[in-house]
């Protein structure tokens, strides 16, 4: 925990530095998404952020977005409309997270600020990691042990575009994945065993080796929404049998493919240090210290 001199200049600088740019980045990918569905004649209307306001267990505020208008409500023209709109949001908070978080690594001091209990720890996902790195070398570790709060806002905006994309009903990335390979594929037998089998795996793996809390309730909510009988409501494609022209399935692919792998996020994305020591001030040390009768050579 960081001391502040002033309770309100603490506020101030939470609602500037850690709100302002959520709210803003929320704001842009709603426009966006917005912009991008009138230009194939949808209205879809803004998304409401998902709050999940516990700092010890999710520190980052948000957990997710979701749409005004039901999903089975909004008729859909064509699959590469179906792609433009979904992918709209997760890149433009991955893109946005990103930004913040190597902006906020900048911001924060090397030398560490006067502290009353054990510090959080972050870690950055793995774009984010290596642009810091390039810019700050050693200095990077350090500074992930108290981060500005533009850097918490940009790991939480990131982390969140980056589970949007995963292909878990409900998400924008099981829509874009209907996009590429078709709601008739995905309702048929063979891509629906696939799809379960590949789930299962990943849920005994996070089951088995997850530190972090938030994955293993990820890995439940993706397991239970793939298998649950009474499944979301599919988007309702108008043109569903056009197809999706190759070009525009080649960069849906590459995009989601970027995002979930340059914002693969660590392990653990944040966590109090265990082993702090607090009750350690060094303002009232000496800073020389001088001996007598003793010679050095």
């Amino acid at each position: 925990m960081i001391v502040n001199s002033s309770g309100n200049g603490e506020i101030m600088n939470s609602l500037i530095f850690f709100t302002l740019p959520i709210l803003v980045t929320l704001s842009i990918a709603s426009y966006c998404r917005v912009l991008i569905a009138r230009r194939f004649g949808v209205e879809i209307g803004h998304i409401a952020p998902i709050v999940f306001p516990i700092p010890t267990w999710w520190p980052f505020g948000i957990v997710g977005a979701i749409g005004q208008r039901k999903l089975d409500m909004v008729p859909i023209p064509s699959r590469r409309a179906l792609g433009s709109i979904e992918l709209a949001v997760p890149l433009v908070l991955f893109t946005a997270g990103s930004f913040l978080t190597v902006v906020g690594l900048i911001l924060t001091p090397s030398s560490p600020p006067q502290l009353t209990g054990p510090p959080t720890v972050f870690e950055t996902s793995l774009i984010s990691g290596y642009l810091a790195d390039s810019l700050l070398g050693e200095h990077l570790e350090i500074r992930l042990q108290w981060l500005h709060p533009v850097g918490i806002s940009g790991v939480g905006l990131s982390l969140v575009g980056w589970i949007m994309m995963l292909p878990i009903p409900g998400l924008p990335g099981d829509r874009l994945l209907h996009a590429i390979i078709g709601p008739a594929e995905m309702r048929s037998g063979s891509t629906q065993t696939s799809v379960f089998l590949i789930v299962l795996f990943l849920m005994v793996v996070v089951f088995a080796t997850a530190k972090w809390t938030p994955w293993v309730f990820l890995a439940f909510v993706a397991a239970w929404q793939r298998f649950n009988p009474d499944n979301l409501p599919q988007p309702i494609v108008l043109d569903e049998q056009s197809g999706l022209d190759e070009r525009f399935k080649s960069r849906f692919v590459a995009v989601a493919s970027v995002v979930l792998l340059a914002g693969l996020p660590g392990s653990v994305p944040s966590y109090e240090m265990e082993d702090y020591i607090g009750g350690i001030s060094t303002e009232e040390w000496p800073e020389e210290v001088g001996f007598s009768g003793v010679s050095c050579k």
